[in-house]
């Protein structure tokens, strides 16, 4: 799924709601909101792919939970087990960044 290009006057552009979140090959970003303007709340990506945009409220005192090695965040977040998920970056490898 896509979610973009939505807004809202305070908190939670793309996504805001009750409960967990669960996402899955989807991408959340291009959203405004006064606070927050991609994703407000619990959110889980055990099944990986997905890109998230900056202003996510989504950091582990906040929700973001099982954070799959293939998600890209635009952000760095500390996840509860002190893993880091984080942007793309040069990070020496093979490929270009």
């Amino acid at each position: 799924s896509t979610v973009s290009g939505n807004s809202a006057g305070n908190i939670g552009g793309g996504i805001s709601g009750p409960g967990t979140i669960s996402l899955t090959n989807s991408i959340v970003l291009g959203n405004s909101a006064a606070s927050d303007a991609e994703i407000i709340g619990t959110v889980d990506t055990t099944g990986g792919g997905n890109i998230v945009g900056e202003g996510t409220d989504t950091d582990a005192s906040d929700g973001m939970i099982n954070a799959s090695a293939e998600d890209v965040f635009a952000q760095t977040y500390e996840l509860a087990d002190g893993t880091l998920a984080g942007g793309l970056a040069d990070n020496g490898g093979p490929v270009e960044t």
